[in-house]
């Protein structure tokens, strides 16, 4: 379809943004490249990150390829996007305004459609008995095989609700259950074709910050480098800057002065980067008050 391919190369060059940091976690530079030469267009769901990316919408184009018997898919992308890019409020307003209700008639659609409900009442409207309400709706539907990742992400949910309403009892409670499914879950799955893989990234991510807040540190720099190297392996970046310093600052007051400094090293080179200056700050910080030295990298080449 040209005229998309078109309409992305103008809305890319009018943003600025180069080809290879359009395609950045979530596609190559050629096949931006392929789409713009109107040689080839990505998966629906590829290119639904590409438009969000450049602030466009699959409504502006109108060829009828696109348009579903069920818009609700469609709809489910954009507000999994916008969850993605912490755009809660409007994932919430779609899911309220957009979704037809109605239209949900698998277990499946309804356990996605209470889930962000859930994931959106948290963090977007900030009612903490809602979202423990439709977390639990999502395991009351039940579970099935093809559909245990909701149950899974909705305890997960119902922990991280706790934890924001500082009743860390229970979100331990929660969270031990939620990654014990999630580790059994992960080695029965084929991560490549995984559909949800970035909510199993920030489960693991929330989790860690939790098992940091209540000072276990050891918990802490498993989760974090159980994030670290599945993010490796699936070339994906969510967080990595601070899963990197989370686990040196974990490190450090285990006692692992040497490993500590390593992935403080990792996290700076990373928040350089990413010009994350919150975090290059609270490593400056650190590095004072634990006296953490230089990681000497070229030692260690």
């Amino acid at each position: 379809m040209p005229f998309i391919g078109t309409k992305v190369k103008e809305r890319r060059l009018d943003k600025k943004i180069s080809q290879t940091k359009l395609a950045e976690g979530i596609y190559t530079q050629g096949g931006i490249s392929d789409l713009e030469n109107n040689k080839n267009i990505p998966s629906l769901n590829i290119l639904l990150e590409i438009l969000e990316r450049l602030d466009m919408d699959l409504s502006e184009f109108s060829n009828n390829s696109f348009k579903r018997k069920n818009n609700n898919g469609n709809i489910f992308k954009n507000i999994k996007l916008l969850c993605k890019d912490s755009k809660y409020l409007k994932a919430y307003d779609l899911l309220n305004n957009e979704i037809n209700k109605n239209a949900l008639k698998t277990t499946q659609e309804k356990k996605i459609y209470y889930y962000y409900l859930g994931v959106c009442s948290l963090f977007g409207i900030k009612k903490y008995s809602d979202s423990h309400y439709y977390f639990n709706l999502v395991l009351n539907l039940g579970a099935t095989e093809t559909l245990g990742i909701f149950n899974i992400l909705s305890i997960g949910g119902i922990a991280l609700t706790y934890a924001m309403e500082l009743k860390q009892d229970k979100a331990l409670i929660y969270y031990e259950k939620s990654l014990a499914q999630l580790k059994n879950y992960i080695a029965n799955v084929d991560l490549d074709t995984e559909k949800y893989f970035f909510e199993i990234i920030k489960s693991y991510y929330d989790a860690s910050v939790f098992y940091l807040n209540i000072s276990k540190f050891s918990k802490t720099v498993e989760l974090c480098t159980f994030g670290i190297d599945l993010q490796k392996k699936q070339h994906t970046t969510y967080e990595l800057t601070m899963f990197n310093y989370k686990k040196a600052f974990s490190l450090n007051k285990l006692g692992d002065k040497e490993k500590s400094e390593e992935y403080y090293y990792y996290a700076e080179a990373l928040a350089r980067i990413n010009n994350d200056y919150s975090v290059l700050k609270c490593i400056k910080n650190d590095k004072k008050e634990f006296n953490i030295q230089n990681y000497p990298f070229n030692n260690k080449v």
